[in-house]
């Protein structure tokens, strides 16, 4: 695959749930004494980063987030949906600190100017990432994760035609034949969350359900084929099961048990804004601006 770094980790830092497209970047940029930086930049360390920067969107990033891969573009992965399992997430965890490590190790002093920012974007989109999944846990505190998170699964086959409503129709049988297991690990992997968490998932689910019930099949309506439309009916009635018993889990059982506490804490939230923005200003500072 072509260098795509550049627009693909500026994205990554706007969100890690769906990245936007843009220019591909065949070639690492030419160093100028402009750009350079004090030592001069090598034009083989350039390569050699934006060589393993692939390396983490293609053997990673992708086929980990592949509802993030099919909104990029990149339509290798549309018929996967992401592992929400515990398994799935302690491995995530652990292939992003081997990341972290490799993304690191590579010294910015090489580097041309423009490299270098994007060895901090990946870096900030691996740490923010991790600080999402090993401190504020949505996985295990907030259950519109797992119901919402299915739902922009489907809707990112749906909202462009990039091919066939056949081709696109069988990607999303293949996920919606995996998201009844997604809501089940969703069941095993929540614990504690706040009160008002629930309530906003359980606000949700009415319209999530309708979105399966009948967004879902419009959006595929050109499609004749009887036999994918069976396959497909099944699947989707599959789902609006799956969705209906986990709202009725919710409400009998989740919803009393949540007595959680939605706070991150001051230091999650000063990483947070330095991974995610870029803003190192001090909180009491940023606290200031916003009342003056």
């Amino acid at each position: 695959m072509p260098h795509h770094s550049h627009w693909l980790t500026a994205a990554l830092v706007g969100t890690l749930a769906a990245l936007s497209g843009g220019a591909v970047l065949a070639t690492p940029p030419q160093t100028d004494a402009k750009t350079a930086p004090k030592h001069g930049a090598s034009r083989a360390a350039d390569q050699a980063f934006l060589q393993l920067a692939d390396h983490f969107f293609d053997g990673f990033y992708f086929p980990n987030q592949p509802t993030a891969a099919t909104a990029a573009g990149i339509h290798r992965y549309d018929g996967e949906l992401e592992d929400y399992s515990q398994h799935g997430i302690d491995a995530t965890i652990a292939s992003l600190k081997s990341w972290e490590s490799k993304v690191a190790a590579v010294p910015s002093e090489g580097l041309s100017e423009r490299v270098r920012g994007d060895r901090e974007l990946v870096l900030n989109a691996i740490r923010g990432r991790l600080l999402t999944l090993e401190t504020i846990r949505p996985w295990q505190l907030n259950p519109d994760t797992y119901s919402s998170g299915i739902a922009a699964s489907a809707f990112s086959l749906m909202g462009r035609r990039f091919a066939s409503p056949e081709q696109r129709l069988r990607s999303l049988i293949s996920r919606e034949q995996q998201m009844p297991d997604a809501l089940a690990a969703g069941k095993q992997n929540l614990r504690n969350p706040p009160k008002i968490y629930t309530e906003i998932a359980l606000e949700q689910l009415p319209g999530l359900i309708d979105f399966f019930r009948k967004d879902v099949p419009a959006a595929f309506d050109e499609v004749k084929d009887a036999q994918l439309l069976k396959q497909f009916e099944a699947s989707n009635q599959a789902v609006i099961a799956a969705l209906t018993a986990y709202q009725q889990w919710m409400q009998q059982t989740l919803l009393p048990a949540s007595h959680g506490d939605f706070q991150i804490g001051a230091e999650a939230f000063r990483k947070k804004l330095a991974y995610d923005e870029m803003v190192d200003t001090p909180l009491d500072k940023l606290i200031q601006i916003d009342m003056d």
